[in-house]
């Protein structure tokens, strides 16, 4: 479905599989219900300031624990170690064997509660192109409410991830700050042309100190782990905000 936001700009985002999505009726703070089918519990979409909350309603054990939303094409998750969900789509590169893929959202760690209050042991999974919510009812009272919050990215943001073998060149000095710049610039122009390549090149170049030694920190690791970086660039302000840290990597 298409959502508008509370900033005004519109998102397409998959309400649970099992839900009537063309039977939904307006609440009076802008939620919009649908009814789930048989086995199924009902869903409550919130537009938010730039996201939406999806409010999966189990009145009673009957209803199925597990809440499949499918990926729109070419969005790839990830679920993140806070529990948290970063949504991206995959951008084509020259310069790097490692991944280089734009941030397009994220989904907030997986909540649930039930009747009496209490937290309901909630977790993500995500597999073939589908983000699946399960959640553990056992002794909880219900109804149980699940409540993922989905997140849009505004500004341009480009996630670059270096492999082992990239990010061991970089820690040791072999790459230098031409090397970085042109995969950043590289990033920047896939997502906003020359203006972008220019700006993401010249916030790396800015900051390929840091880049070095959060390489060094991930070589140093164990077990060892590969440098990734973000980039966000805001138009119209030609703002480059880079970050560097580490992820684990085969």
């Amino acid at each position: 479905m298409v959502v508008q936001v509370a900033d005004g700009l519109d998102f397409t985002v998959a309400t649970p599989i099992g839900v009537f999505t063309d039977q939904g009726m307006t609440t009076a703070d802008g939620s919009t219900v649908y009814t789930g089918e048989d086995g199924h519990p009902d869903v409550a979409v919130t537009p938010l300031q730039g996201g939406v909350r999806i409010s999966t309603v189990l009145w009673d054990e009957s209803h199925a624990t597990s809440f499949d939303y499918p990926l729109p094409e070419g969005v790839n998750a990830e679920v993140l170690p806070d529990g948290s969900v970063e949504l991206t789509r995959a951008l084509e590169v020259a310069g790097t064997a490692g991944e280089v893929a734009a941030v397009v959202g994220q989904v907030e760690p997986a909540w649930a509660v039930d009747a009496d209050g209490n937290t309901v042991p909630t977790t993500y999974v995500v597999s073939n192109g589908i983000l699946t919510q399960e959640v553990d009812t056992a002794g909880a009272a219900f109804p149980v409410v699940a409540d993922p919050t989905w997140g849009f990215t505004s500004p341009i943001q480009v996630r670059v991830r270096w492999n082992r073998a990239e990010t061991a060149t970089i820690a040791n000095g072999g790459w230098g700050a031409s090397g970085i710049t042109g995969v950043c610039a590289g990033a920047g122009a896939a997502l906003g042309g020359p203006a972008g390549a220019a700006a993401f090149g010249a916030g790396c170049l800015a900051t390929s100190g840091p880049a070095v030694y959060t390489a060094g920190v991930a070589q140093n690791s164990s077990p060892k782990r590969c440098l990734e970086g973000f980039l966000t660039y805001i138009p119209g302000v030609s703002l480059i905000i880079p970050w560097y840290g580490t992820y684990a990597c085969r």
